[in-house]
């Protein structure tokens, strides 16, 4: 039976939820990527060190445990290097995922990468309308939630080209008294997707040695 929805303090069920991922500073741990576009698809191993809200570290790695690409952001630059190459640099405002995977047809800039790899929603979709809801109806912006783990596993909205994206968060882990990651991510556009499924043993709020995101190795 799906929750009454009607009864549901929105504001304050959102304001839980934005406190929740406020909470999440940091994140590290091996997970399976997997890009998938109409005429091609790719998968790899990652290794992902990332901060809040705009340094990374992503690694991805080969069937064999070669490096293939790393991504490094230090809030300032971004930094990109594949297998045999020489970096390439760009100012962190200017960077999209794209770069890495050109068939991705929308930008993902630095932030949005960061907050999507760490189960979080982007915070401006908050400041726009939105409906609340546990059924499929469609919307400008549609939450679904989990109400025992208190936390949103798919989001619905509308783009400015009129497309929809839809993203959506499962396997749940407790990483704390009362607070849950979702192991599996996806964001779909379109017939694109990017889907990470992280191991178990990820860690959520431990110390970074910040040298993970020096540029200068």
């Amino acid at each position: 039976m799906l929750p009454d929805i009607s009864i549901i303090d929105t504001d304050d069920y959102i304001s839980r939820i934005r406190h929740d991922q406020d909470i999440i500073k940091t994140l590290k741990g091996l997970a399976l990527v997997r890009l998938s576009a109409p005429k091609s698809k790719i998968s790899y191993r990652q290794a992902t060190i990332i901060q809040s809200p705009d340094r990374m570290r992503l690694e991805a790695y080969s069937i064999l445990g070669r490096t293939e690409a790393l991504i490094i952001s230090d809030g300032n630059m971004v930094g990109l290097k594949l297998a045999g190459r020489k970096w390439i640099y760009y100012d962190a405002d200017q960077f999209d995922f794209s770069l890495f995977y050109k068939v991705i047809p929308i930008r993902i800039d630095t932030e949005q990468l960061n907050s999507f790899l760490m189960g979080k929603i982007p915070q401006n979709v908050f400041d726009n309308k939105f409906k609340l809801t546990a059924d499929q109806k469609d919307g400008l912006l549609v939450l679904y939630v989990n109400h025992d783990f208190r936390k949103i596993v798919k989001a619905k909205f509308r783009l400015n080209n009129g497309e929809k994206l839809k993203v959506e968060y499962g396997d749940f882990k407790s990483v704390n008294q009362g607070l849950y990651f979702p192991l599996k991510l996806e964001l779909e556009y379109m017939n694109y997707s990017i889907y990470v499924k992280y191991d178990d043993d990820i860690e959520i709020n431990d110390e970074i040695n910040q040298s993970n995101y020096s540029m200068n190795q």
